[in-house]
């Protein structure tokens, strides 16, 4: 009997460990992508998106 109320309670204390670090997982996993994206722009700015489209058309003309 002493083995199985070990067992619960370690069963318990997992369970709830896992409920508390996933309380704001998505929320963290959403600003992590928005913070890169906003380096991304700081750091390339509009002319990587201009030189990725002259790129593609380019390739598109090679065709």
């Amino acid at each position: 009997m002493k083995v199985f109320s070990q067992f619960l309670f370690i069963v318990f204390l997992g369970a709830a460990s896992m409920v508390a670090s996933a309380e704001d997982g998505s929320e963290r996993s959403l600003n992590a992508v928005k913070q890169f994206r906003e380096n991304q722009q700081r750091i390339h700015g509009d002319n990587a998106v201009e030189q990725q489209k002259s790129q593609s058309a380019q390739s598109e003309q090679d065709d």
